[in-house]
Parts: structure tokens; sequence; C-alpha cells
């Protein structure tokens, strides 16, 4: 749950939840997540309940992109 309040509120920062730019370390940050694994196991349940659509992104720079599905 704090895992998507945080995805919003990284939304509602960049004024859109239609897609939003994240960095892993930046949503653990936010999140109080402190294990890899559980972020990931966290971002697989949201998009498994249909709650997100993340477009995960392997370039540094560029961030992964989330969809929230309202």
């Amino acid at each position: 749950m704090i895992l998507f309040l945080t995805l919003v509120y990284m939304g509602l920062s960049q004024n859109s939840v239609d897609m939003i730019r994240i960095t892993r370390r930046q949503v653990m940050e936010t999140a109080h997540i402190k294990g890899i694994p559980t972020y990931h196991k966290y971002m697989a349940e949201l998009q498994h309940f249909g709650y997100i659509d993340y477009l995960p992104s392997f370039h540094p720079a560029e961030g992964s992109r989330v969809a929230i599905r309202i």
C-alpha cells in the first residue's frame, strides 16, 4: 500500500498520473523500502492486481515509467 501511495505522490509532484518517470532508488527511499527484492515484489503485485502499468527501463539516466490506473 505504501508503494502505491508513493507512486501517487510522485505522480502528483510531476503533475501527471498518466505516465510517471521514476527511479528505483527514489521510490525506495520515499517509501522506506530497504530491499531491492521487496521493491520488485511490490511492483509486480501492483501490476498483477491492475493498479499500475509498469514499463521498466534499464537505462540509468532515463528511469522507468509507471501509469496509474484509476
